[in-house]
């Protein structure tokens, strides 16, 4: 059974929809939780499909961009729900 987005994931996603942090800067954090989180227990649900989300804007091309970056938000206000 899946648990609740770490904490981390949490903070990180409410940072992201107020628009503290880039995507740069978004996924950089990320990675920096999900190391925590890893030590700990395997990512998640939603937590995997972030991370996946962010690999997915790392190799988009410029035009595709805007598309991914919409689906961050939307998986991040999922994170932020509880997952």
């Amino acid at each position: 059974m899946a648990t609740a987005p770490d904490h981390g994931f949490v903070a990180l996603a409410e940072a992201f929809l107020r628009g503290d942090h880039s995507v740069f800067d978004f996924s950089h954090a990320v990675r920096g939780a999900v190391n925590e989180v890893a030590e700990e227990r395997p990512l998640q649900g939603v937590e995997v499909e972030l991370f996946y989300g962010l690999e997915e804007w790392e190799t988009a091309g410029w035009d595709d961009r805007p598309a991914v970056v919409d689906r961050l938000r939307t998986l991040a206000r999922t994170v932020v729900s509880g997952g």
